[in-house]
């Protein structure tokens, strides 16, 4: 996956375009540095899954 795939992907996360996101292990570190540089970071949050893994959701607003 490329840093522009990735912003895509947080983009229509954070559009609400799809509901989550999931970053392989591999992944992680590219994806860690496009998402510490994206506005809306504060506003997804990650849970951690078997092997590494980890699901992106946008938080709910209460």
């Amino acid at each position: 996956m490329t840093k522009e795939e990735i912003q895509q992907k947080i983009f229509a996360l954070s559009n609400g375009e799809v509901e989550e996101i999931n970053i392989q292990k591999e992944e992680f570190m590219l994806f860690l540095e496009v998402w510490n540089q994206h506005p809306e970071k504060n506003n997804v949050i990650g849970e951690a899954g078997l092997g590494g893994n980890v699901v992106y959701r946008r938080k709910t607003r209460e």
